[in-house]
């Protein structure tokens, strides 16, 4: 998990200044599990395709 996450932050964190440590957890967690990613925090997860918000 933290190696994708490591990897989901060298290349988005440069353009994406409100991305932090957690939102790298939790997309590289969803990847891993190719999981639906539900937010309503959608723009903090740009490098997560499909992310829809919960209602």
């Amino acid at each position: 998990m933290a190696e994708k996450a490591g990897e989901l932050g060298r290349a988005w964190l440069s353009s994406h200044r409100g991305i932090d440590s957690a939102d790298l957890a939790i997309a590289a967690t969803a990847f891993r599990l190719d999981a639906r990613l539900l937010t309503i925090n959608v723009r903090h997860f740009p490098m997560y395709p499909g992310i829809g918000r919960p209602y």
